[in-house]
């Protein structure tokens, strides 16, 4: 095994050819990292951050590919890590390592952080999946202390044999009722359709129609909706032409009276997906015409046979595809020390966490007893 150090998009584009094809040969899919999402990417959030992308070869092969970020403190800590390079849309972050190989890439990887940090930490990786389960072995077998946080469980999709069959058994039937409620209501309204991206020519046309969608809520209001800034736009459009152009792009949506009311996005990789990102007419909200077109995007995802499960790609609590997603999938970070500061560092963490908990709480009843002295133990 080699390991080579790059720094930024133009050093990776110039492997496009052996990077797609570790993608496709991945031991867990993942389009977050593949070239026409990471690409994108880099050029419009990595800045002068201090990028490393990490290639891991077998012979000349490109076995691993860790896109990486150096920083000075680990959790405050004075104490120097190298962290997955993440950005504003970022949620997954396994890495694409060879089915084959996926072992010694890992050994190569490590060897390699103990000369560059002392904590070498991968983010939001799915515990249940392939590589976090060989991480583990390795883990393991070479007696690294490592340190397991930010955990939590997002819904997942796991297809049944038709879409029909998922709604029947999947999904509770108040739910069901409820979107049958919503859609008449909205039918009501005025001439419903529901909609496909299916077509290279109408690509454009979906593009713009779901960037103004999300600029004109909350998202807009607040300057964080894609159209706000350009290198943002970008990002999208370069994104989902990108995702289109490999038929990997997933969109689904509500037009009524002929204008857009609801977008759904998602991106196929291998025989996963994920749910990428969604926009509605908030002047509807009572209607729910984002919660149906994600039913939408749900029946879309059981036209392709392949595709096997799809990520909701969320934060903690996303109450909306709880209700329509049964299963669920953990994530969460993992830290590996690569030196005696770093193996200090972990064991100490979970212990300062727990001081901070516990004087929080010890504040909280401080004043709890202040304002409420009758209710303050005798």
């Amino acid at each position: 095994m080699k390991v080579s150090v790059l720094r930024g998009a133009a050093e990776l584009a110039a492997m496009l050819r052996e990077w797609e094809e570790l993608a496709a040969g991945a031991i867990e899919p993942n389009p977050v990292y593949e070239p026409w999402m990471l690409l994108p990417a880099l050029e419009a959030f990595a800045g002068e951050s201090e990028l490393r992308i990490v290639a891991v070869r077998d012979g000349d092969a490109l076995a691993g590919l860790f896109p990486l970020k150096l920083e000075p403190r680990y959790k405050g800590l004075p104490l120097r890590a190298a962290a997955s390079w993440t950005h504003p849309h970022f949620m997954l972050g396994v890495p694409l390592v060879s089915s084959n190989r996926a072992r010694e890439v890992l050994r190569a990887l490590f060897s390699w952080a103990r000369g560059a940090a002392s904590v070498l930490e991968l983010a939001y990786l799915a515990v249940e999946g392939p590589f976090h389960q060989v991480l583990v072995d390795v883990l393991n077998e070479e007696a690294h202390t490592s340190l397991a946080s930010n955990t939590y469980a997002r819904p997942i999709l796991r297809r049944a044999s038709d879409a029909q069959t998922y709604l029947k058994t999947c999904m509770p039937g108040d739910v069901r009722r409820e979107l049958r409620r919503r859609e008449k209501r909205l039918a009501e309204a005025g001439r419903l359709e529901h909609r496909v991206l299916r077509e290279c020519g109408e690509l454009a046309r979906w593009i713009e129609d779901f960037l103004a969608l999300e600029a004109s809520g909350w998202k807009g209001r607040r300057g964080s909706a894609l159209a706000c800034r350009e290198h943002n736009r970008r990002f999208a459009e370069r994104l989902f032409t990108g995702a289109f152009e490999r038929g990997r792009l997933l969109m689904a949506g509500l037009d009524l009276d002929g204008r857009p009311i609801a977008r759904y996005s998602g991106l196929v990789a291998g025989e996963g997906a994920i749910t990428f990102k969604t926009a509605f007419d908030e002047s509807l909200r009572k209607f729910g015409p984002g919660t149906l077109a994600l039913a939408d995007l749900t029946a879309l995802v059981h036209e392709h046979p392949a595709v096997q499960w799809m990520d909701s790609y969320t934060a903690p609590d996303n109450e909306m595809m709880a209700a329509l997603w049964k299963h669920r999938r953990t994530v969460q970070s993992v830290a590996v020390a690569t030196d005696l500061r770093g193996k200090a560092a972990l064991a100490a963490l979970p212990l300062a966490h727990f001081v901070r908990r516990c004087a929080a709480k010890l504040r909280r009843r401080k004043a709890r007893a202040r304002h409420f002295p009758s209710l303050s133990p005798a």
